[in-house]
């Protein structure tokens, strides 16, 4: 089952989660933030075309790890490993089809559980160094969000900054996406004593 295997902040492909669980969430740390003056910002991460670039081979690799039955991956990369696009016609004739190295389908019912898989492992890279937010009566630490291919961080000083940064850098190498500057968003909370 996904939730064995997914962090506990991740909301996307989890029995008994949902997105508006993840905004309830988002809303509380905030709403802390504010409530007990600590600097905090919010950074909302995009990826280029997420689910486009993902790399075959770290799917499979990922899905090898996580221990998913060899029949399941075996359906699976019946379903990726010879795929390809066939462009339009050129001048009157078809072009050779072009296999795809990377990408999850998106049309694909599994697509959302796949990317969930793939994106887990920058989760605990980022949740362990970061300092988080600790909400509820049993001060829970949160320092990431995640639904899809949406996922909210929630550093607290400049070395926080440093450390998603680099998580990030990680990540890209590992998947073959990347980061998209001018789709992501920052946004500061509660009072900030420092220029995050």
């Amino acid at each position: 089952m996904l939730e064995e295997q997914l962090s506990s902040n991740q909301y996307c492909s989890v029995s008994g989660k949902s997105v508006l669980e993840a905004v309830s969430v988002l809303r509380n740390v905030v709403a802390l933030a504010e409530l007990r003056r600590t600097p905090l910002c919010l950074l909302s991460l995009h990826f280029r075309s997420a689910f486009g670039y993902i790399s075959h081979c770290y799917l499979f690799h990922i899905l090898v790890r996580y221990g998913i039955r060899a029949w399941i991956i075996y359906r699976i990369l019946s379903m990726y490993g010879n795929a390809t696009a066939s462009p339009q016609q050129i001048n009157g004739a078809l072009a050779d089809p072009i296999p795809f190295q990377s990408v999850i389908r998106q049309e694909c019912p599994l697509s959302m559980a796949l990317y969930a898989l793939c994106v887990h492992p920058l989760l605990p890279t980022l949740e362990g160094p970061l300092t988080g937010v600790s909400i509820g009566t049993r001060g829970k630490r949160i320092s990431v969000l995640a639904y899809d291919d949406d996922i909210t961080v929630f550093p607290s000083n400049l070395e926080d900054i440093e450390k998603v940064h680099h998580a990030i850098r990680i990540y890209e190498r590992a998947t073959g996406t990347q980061l998209n500057p001018n789709k992501s968003r920052a946004l500061a909370v509660g009072v900030c004593r420092s220029r995050l």
